[in-house]
């Protein structure tokens, strides 16, 4: 599930006229930054641009919010000294659902070994990225574009750059010769809506996810592409957008709980009636709760929906960047740890699973983001390391949604370089999933408001790099810093 999708599953049903048109947009490509240039790098994303724009100014573009999308993760015992000495979050509201929570609930125990065992061989919701292999070596050329929402830029606010450590495994010092490539199925030219499952798919899709959390399923309905618009053609009205079951949500505690698959894979469970209580002994709020604790309610989560995750080494995280006011937003994660260095590194861009508190220590929704489900692998590609990487982000051959203006002195120096990392984009609109290096740079303070921001707070803007080598990059087959 991505973009408009995430918004709407966040604020709830939306009225059908104020849902964007999906029939063909001309894509608007990312202007790539280069050395002495001062334009925005920012790229319309089609018919959801106003909806991903939202997103992207509430800090979630991508993710990998890995650290996000991405959305990101941070380090507990960090996070935990730091907001000692911050500001109070105690004021900041949490979002609340139907009903409120109010007396403690008991815990919910894990399923049996044997039955997980049983779930992987006979209910697999997603298949395992070690099977998704290229169907030939020869290595073709391929887009390096990036589409980002047209407002705002992607930013993350800290004290210190440690607060947005991640769990991420790649190291700069573990050499890497290649990564895999994948193609994105679910793109189509003539609706920008993530269509690709058929009806039969998604429809298994959820009965395996209710299966997985022993739930019983009322009903079924398809939403189909015709339903957003009446102003398709017939052939694309008819597919299908997203297959939700309703279900028997007393297992946990709560009324009916809504399983909804999208067209590329994409899963989003939600606790309709109410959120789902954890027991007074967890944490797990937006703002209040410490990188500790949540270390701690994401283990017992990792337990309550084994079945639905399907890891077999469930690796918890959470981030939590920082507002103007220096309030913190925490997110929570899981993804599936791999021993294999590179198939951790896959594992931790493409099985994340995110968590979402609802207010009151409740949880609201699970999200599954895994579009392998609705991607090809086109094969093993050559990458850069962070040094070459390092070196043309500073000549300015770099990607991104931040104004150049929004530098300090108007260029990337080393010394404002505060992190780098390896992730995938898994962008709606990318039309492949490929390794970049994201640099974390130091933006100036300038263009804020005196008196609108707390003082110590810094702004850090996010920088990309292709990692593939540039001779296998259609559009850039030679990447010096110019571009044609």
């Amino acid at each position: 599930m991505k973009d408009n999708e995430k918004l709407l599953q966040i604020i709830g049903e939306v009225d059908e006229q104020y849902v964007p048109d999906p029939v063909e947009q001309p894509n608007t490509k990312p202007v790539r930054t280069f050395s002495g240039r001062k334009k925005i790098a920012i790229a319309s994303g089609a018919c959801a641009a106003v909806l991903i724009g939202a997103f992207a100014l509430k800090g979630a573009m991508n993710p990998p919010k890995l650290p996000p999308q991405s959305p990101t993760e941070s380090s507990a015992a960090e996070q935990s000294s730091m907001e000692d000495s911050r500001p109070d979050e105690t004021s900041k509201p949490e979002n609340s659902h139907t009903e409120p929570i109010t007396t403690d609930v008991p815990p919910i125990p894990p399923i049996s070994d044997e039955a997980f065992a049983q779930l992987l061989a006979e209910h697999r919701i997603y298949p395992p990225i070690s099977d998704i292999q290229a169907k030939n070596t020869e290595l073709a050329p391929i887009a390096s574009d990036i589409i980002f929402g047209d407002m705002g830029f992607e930013g993350y606010l800290a004290y210190d750059i440690a607060e947005l450590d991640t769990i991420n495994p790649w190291s700069p010092d573990v050499p890497l010769a290649t990564l895999p490539v994948y193609k994105n199925l679910s793109l189509r030219d003539d609706c920008t809506l993530s269509v690709y499952l058929t009806q039969q798919q998604m429809e298994q899709m959820a009965a395996d996810a209710a299966y997985a959390m022993d739930l019983a399923i009322q009903s079924t309905t398809v939403e189909r592409i015709g339903d957003l618009s009446p102003h398709l053609p017939a052939e694309l009205a008819d597919l299908p957008y997203c297959v939700e079951t309703i279900c028997d949500g007393s297992k946990y505690n709560t009324g009916t709980i809504s399983i909804r698959v999208f067209g590329d894979g994409q899963m989003a469970v939600k606790f309709v009636t109410r959120n789902m209580a954890l027991p007074k002994a967890y944490s797990f709020t937006g703002s209040k709760t410490t990188g500790e604790q949540a270390a701690t309610a994401l283990d017992y989560l990792a337990g309550v929906f084994r079945g639905l995750l399907q890891f077999e080494s469930p690796a918890p995280y959470s981030y939590a960047d920082r507002n103007i006011y220096g309030s913190r937003n925490r997110s929570y994660y899981i993804y599936n740890k791999c021993e294999d260095y590179k198939q951790d590194i896959l594992s931790y861009n493409f099985t994340k699973v995110e968590f979402c508190p609802g207010g009151r220590n409740a949880l609201m929704i699970i999200r599954l983001d895994n579009p392998l489900a609705a991607a090809e692998n086109v094969g093993e590609y050559p990458i850069i390391d962070a040094q070459e990487a390092t070196q043309l982000l500073l000549k300015g051959s770099y990607i991104s949604s931040v104004p150049a203006d929004y530098l300090v002195n108007g260029e990337i120096t080393p010394e404002a370089i505060g992190k780098t990392e390896l992730i995938y984009r898994l962008g709606t609109r990318d039309a492949y999933y490929q390794p970049y290096y994201r640099f974390y740079v130091e933006l100036s303070d300038a263009y804020y408001a005196e008196g609108s921001r707390l003082e110590g707070l810094k702004e850090y803007g996010a920088f990309y790099v292709p990692a593939v080598e540039s001779r296998y990059l259609a559009d850039l087959p030679v990447w010096d810093g110019s571009f044609n």
